[in-house]
């Protein structure tokens, strides 16, 4: 199946070079998966996710690194 994940970008994120989108298998682990996209991307697909129940996050990065991650939102991929 093909997930597609959309987001909206704060304006204090305006010094982020990336984001990284995290998955894991439970809120709060980041154990299943990490994807880095652009910083101003507000959309990614990310096709073969088995099915399952995913805890993904979304990491503002800059030059010092990760940001605080996002509230996590629950995925289930029938």
């Amino acid at each position: 199946d093909v997930v597609t994940l959309e987001w909206t970008l704060e304006p204090s994120r305006s010094l982020a070079t990336g984001l990284v989108i995290e998955a894991g298998s439970a809120p709060g682990l980041a154990d299943l998966a990490r994807l880095q996209v652009p910083a101003r991307e507000t959309t990614t697909m990310v096709p073969n996710v088995p099915p399952g129940t995913y805890s993904v996050r979304v990491r503002a990065v800059n030059a010092t690194g990760p940001g605080e991650p996002s509230n996590a939102i629950t995925i289930v991929v029938p």
